[in-house]
């Protein structure tokens, strides 16, 4: 059985503005890890409008970083197995002590506190040439009638999606509810272009409830698993913006 090359999105947030920007690619493919800045990319020139400097271990945007080893900037996003917990946090992640530093990152989204960067899952197209991706439902902690969210939903529960074209922060923003219209957050700024276009053409989005975890932080309190049919009528288009 061939070995699947696993990719993650690399992913800058402006402190300012608190945009998200889709700037490189971060790649394995079972022998070499492969870095590239998406330096064509309309993402990544609109980071640099915003204040993007290109890494300091990644210094040329024209070249393509590979290495045997996971480069350092983003190994030390994984939690050091000399933690005490370390058993506890993967677990928590549905992963074991033999899991792979690419499933560790896709996992945990190599977030570290205060820090500008994130990885997180492409949009893809699967076997059945549908699209889907999963991620964390954002801005939840500024939904203040979810003090007890766990309380207001489950695996079970219907989400529903409305676009916010007048959203001031975010001309693209959709807000993710429940089908009783409480609202829980927003699609990931990084998603929320290529979701609202697929909505556009009226495809069925499934969007389901994968992961619940109150006792985390407000960004890993709820995750969800989305899906829908490519139209074929717009798959040239789509697939261009695929992230």
């Amino acid at each position: 059985m061939s070995y699947q090359k696993k990719e993650l999105n690399v992913i800058w947030q402006d402190k300012v503005t608190r945009s998200c920007f889709h700037i490189g690619t971060l790649s394995y493919d079972q022998e070499t890890y492969v870095f590239n800045y998406h330096r064509d990319a309309s993402s990544f020139k609109e980071a640099l409008e915003h204040g993007y400097k290109p890494h300091p271990l990644f210094p040329d945007i024209n070249k393509m970083y590979t290495s045997r080893e996971l480069f350092i900037a983003f190994d030390r996003r994984i939690p050091s197995k000399n933690r005490q917990d370390y058993s506890m946090i993967l677990n928590d992640f549905g992963l074991n002590e033999n899991a792979e530093k690419m499933d560790i990152l896709k996992a945990t989204r190599g977030k570290i506190a205060n820090d500008t960067y994130s990885l997180e899952e492409p949009i893809i197209q699967n076997e059945n040439h549908e699209i889907q991706t999963t991620f964390y439902i954002q801005g939840m902690r500024h939904q203040n009638h979810l003090d007890q969210f766990e309380k207001k939903i489950n695996y079970d529960t219907t989400l529903v999606l409305k676009k916010e074209p007048e959203n001031p922060h975010d001309p693209w923003a959709i807000g993710i509810y429940t089908k009783h219209d409480t609202k829980l957050g927003y699609v990931p700024r990084y998603y929320s272009k290529f979701i609202s276009l697929l909505m556009d053409v009226d495809t069925k989005i499934d969007l389901r409830i994968v992961y619940i975890n109150e006792k985390s932080t407000p960004h890993w309190w709820v995750k969800v698993h989305l899906c829908a049919p490519l139209p074929k009528a717009n798959q040239t288009v789509l697939e261009k913006l695929l992230i």
